[in-house]
């Protein structure tokens, strides 16, 4: 099982390759091993090389000392989904798609009740069931060649109002990201900031349609939301 720092970078990886898409920019990017000196990722294109922070958009972002309250929620709820499955699959070998709505809670009946259900359905046969503590789930058999599907969903944490992203809020997340510019240009000469928000999730149901931005001392700041739209400010 990968670690939190795994993840971490794989989503940089992943979202600076997409913004790269996005972008039409064919950029060659580099994982350095000094993660101490460096920004995340390393980014080559033709004759420039250039150094890339990435980061998350979050609502609360920098308000509180141990991170986004939001994105703390959203990564337990994820952690809890990856186990549930887990737990699922050591009782039962049919792939599965499971949506839940409501609070997920650590019970040795849920993974039992999913794999009864699951049993009693045809592939591509849905069913609907609540438990009573009020947590409800949708539920679709999939077909063996899914093997263990675990990409289940917590549909609280998804979907959401769009909101507007305040100038002062992307400012204050740039002015954060700045504050180990000195130290990345000691190695690099060129940072830019890629700021990316996650649209299947509450805290990434935003848009931003207010002007410039100081970009404070980054060469670019990105700011992406995937399938949706990109905004480049230079400096």
């Amino acid at each position: 099982m990968i670690n939190r720092n795994q993840q971490k970078k794989q989503k940089e990886l992943f979202y600076a390759t997409e913004a790269a898409r996005f972008l039409k920019q064919d950029w060659i990017i580099i994982e350095k091993e000094d993660e101490e000196n460096y920004p995340d990722l390393v980014i080559e294109q033709r004759d420039t090389t250039f150094g890339l922070e990435v980061t998350q958009y979050f609502r609360d972002y920098g308000l509180h000392r141990k991170g986004s309250v939001s994105k703390t929620k959203e990564s337990r709820n994820l952690s809890k989904l990856l186990n549930l499955a887990s737990d699922y699959y050591m009782i039962s070998n049919i792939p599965v798609m499971i949506y839940f709505n409501g609070s997920l809670f650590k019970d040795n009946f849920v993974p039992k009740k999913l794999a009864e259900l699951v049993n009693a359905l045809n592939p591509k046969e849905r069913v609907e069931y609540v438990f009573q503590s009020g947590l409800k789930v949708y539920i679709q058999r999939l077909t063996e060649g899914f093997g263990e599907y675990k990409k289940w969903q917590l549909v609280n944490d998804r979907g959401g109002v769009v909101r507007r992203i305040s100038k002062t809020d992307l400012q204050k997340i740039i002015q954060l990201k700045a504050e180990k510019l000195v130290k990345y240009k000691t190695y690099i000469s060129e940072v830019s900031l890629l700021i990316y928000l996650e649209p299947e999730f509450n805290s990434g149901q935003c848009i931003y349609d207010e002007g410039s931005i100081d970009t404070c001392g980054f060469k670019n700041v990105y700011l992406f939301k995937r399938s949706d739209f990109i905004r480049v400010f230079s400096s």
